[in-house]
């Protein structure tokens, strides 16, 4: 704000207008023209000011920056710097108007063609009329200057005849025969081309689902589906998520769209896949194999089915995994206490158990009776 600006102190009020701002009621000065509702105009008084051609306010009276002879809101300053109304100017004559006179001479130039071009078509219709209205009627009283006339017309119309006979113009009307230019209108009949249809989106064959969100296509290509999580091997629930997964697209033709990002860290493709009309990972989350996960709620960006996957998600009822049944032990399997042998941490001892019952990795330091190392690599369930 500028310095030099009067401060709200008396004898300002909201409202008073100075040097092109106005006192709001706050106490603060702030420039008329930002003001939307009443935009302002050279010329224009409020508050003993006037509104310059320059945008800035000054006073009326005593009029300091203003010189005889200038003219504001209709009114003008006179040598005794006493403002007065602008006498309205009286209206020109249409001839003391530069237009008015122009329009006038172009009229008659119009006015001339046209009556040059009616009279130039009337004399090829007309050409052999004069010969005949000439023609005196044939009486007994004759006169000389009759009989010359009669004389002389045979003259005139041989020469008119021709004109009559040069009418083959008219019947040269094969020039509008010529016509066939609107024939060629088949071109505008051609305009109706019908359209080509869309091609239709492009459809992915998947050959094998990986887990419940990650699927693997024809092409040797991986997808991650986007916005949801399912469980990882040997936690609950993965083998479901998978299994149902599996029967929404294996072996099917899926289409594929894109989300916020192209990839993942893995280099898999971030996809929303969909079959028909249904959303795969929807379809997750509606089952309860899945969860809403990976979106701007956890520092990952906004997906733009973000929130019909959480108001899903918070539908839904997730899936709960059956406890074990406790089996009675094995004889010769014991490893000391309730452990079974050749596993650490300590597993408990039942007829058999999978990586889903147990939800976490365990060395295998034995023989592994209950087959959770698959890879051979010492460790189960991972």
């Amino acid at each position: 704000m500028n310095s030099n600006m009067p401060q709200a102190q008396p004898p300002w009020k909201p409202g008073d207008i100075a040097n092109g701002h106005v006192l709001g009621t706050d106490g603060v000065w702030r420039p008329i023209q930002s003001q939307a509702e009443r935009p302002w105009n050279p010329g224009d008084m409020a508050n003993g000011h006037v509104l310059g051609s320059d945008g800035v306010w000054r006073p009326v009276q005593p009029p300091e920056q203003w010189k005889s002879g200038d003219v504001a809101n209709r009114h003008t300053l006179d040598r005794d710097n006493v403002w007065r109304p602008v006498p309205p100017q009286r209206r020109k004559s249409w001839y003391q108007r530069p237009m008015g006179i122009t329009g006038l001479v172009v009229g008659s130039v119009l006015a001339l063609g046209m009556a040059s071009a009616i009279a130039d078509g009337g004399g090829d219709d007309s050409g052999g009329a004069p010969v005949a209205a000439s023609r005196p009627t044939p009486s007994a009283g004759k006169s000389q200057t009759n009989a010359a006339a009669e004389e002389e017309q045979p003259t005139a119309t041989p020469s008119a005849k021709p004109t009559t006979a040069a009418r083959p113009t008219t019947a040269g009307k094969p020039t509008t025969a010529a016509k066939p230019t609107t024939a060629a209108t088949p071109t505008t009949a051609a305009t109706p081309t019908t359209k080509p249809k869309p091609r239709p989106p492009r459809t992915y064959l998947v050959t094998r689902v990986v887990d419940g969100d990650t699927i693997d296509l024809v092409d040797g290509q991986t997808v991650r589906l986007v916005g949801i999580d399912t469980p990882e091997r040997g936690q609950c629930g993965y083998t479901e998520a998978s299994n149902h997964l599996a029967g929404l697209v294996l072996n099917k033709r899926v289409r594929l769209s894109v989300s916020d990002e192209d990839q993942d860290r893995y280099g898999r493709l971030l996809r929303y896949v969909n079959i028909g009309n249904m959303d795969a990972g929807l379809r997750q989350i509606k089952r309860g194999f899945a969860i809403a996960r990976y979106d701007s709620r956890d520092g990952y960006g906004y997906h733009p089915r973000e929130s019909v996957y959480i108001k899903a998600y918070h539908a839904s009822r997730p899936f709960a995994c059956p406890k074990p049944r406790p089996i009675s032990k094995p004889r010769g399997l014991l490893g000391g206490g309730d452990c079974m042998a050749g596993y650490s941490p300590c597993l408990p001892i039942t007829g058999d158990l999978d990586c889903g019952e147990i939800g976490h990795s365990v060395l295998v330091t034995g023989s592994d009776p209950y087959r959770l190392d698959a890879d051979g690599d010492g460790t189960g369930c991972d």
